[in-house]
């Protein structure tokens, strides 16, 4: 019920433990939530997510290390 009432989804990890089929699902959820409008934030290490993102953060000590959008997904409206 949270789920659907916000407008944002955060997953930590979200690959975890999970088989093939398992992250086959997970990438068709976070399409599937994207398209619906919500905000999908990852916290990761799994390189693969990068090609789910529409922009990505990475995190250096703490400090924000590399910004970067996805050219052709991010709206520049």
């Amino acid at each position: 019920v949270q789920l659907q009432q916000s407008p944002f989804i955060m997953l930590d990890e979200p690959r975890a433990n999970l088989d093939e089929e398992g992250q086959k699902t997970l990438e068709e959820l976070i399409s599937e939530w994207e398209a619906s409008g919500k905000i999908v934030f990852l916290a990761t290490h799994d390189e693969k997510d990068k090609k789910l993102a529409k922009r990505f953060f990475r995190f250096e000590d703490h400090k924000v290390f590399e910004d970067h959008e996805v050219k052709g997904v991010v709206d520049e409206t």
